[in-house]
């Protein structure tokens, strides 16, 4: 069979079999020293946090004047992905 003639090859030629393993290996080693640094991706979730305060207000005041605003501005920001906001009462 095919695997046994394979098998066979690789034992009479067994200084081959391991100087290509060891090039492999070689090989394998100078590619991961090589490796540029921003294949290991920065995983921080970067965060900002607005707290606007407006005593007095109802939450649709707040909501209307001040934090949809306030989004409006932070959507604009270059690289901004999410924004979410709360609003309370004062």
């Amino acid at each position: 069979m095919v695997v046994d003639r394979l098998i066979g090859g690789s034992v009479r030629r067994r200084g081959l079999v391991f100087t290509g393993i060891a090039a492999l290996l070689a090989a394998g080693i100078w590619a991961l020293s090589t490796l540029p640094f921003e294949a290991f991706p920065d995983l921080t979730a970067n965060s900002v946090t607005v707290i606007a305060e407006a005593p007095g207000m109802a939450p649709q005041d707040v909501e209307q004047q001040v934090t949809f605003p306030i989004e409006r501005a932070m959507l604009g920001l270059p690289r901004t992905v999410v924004v979410r906001s709360t609003s309370k009462s004062g």
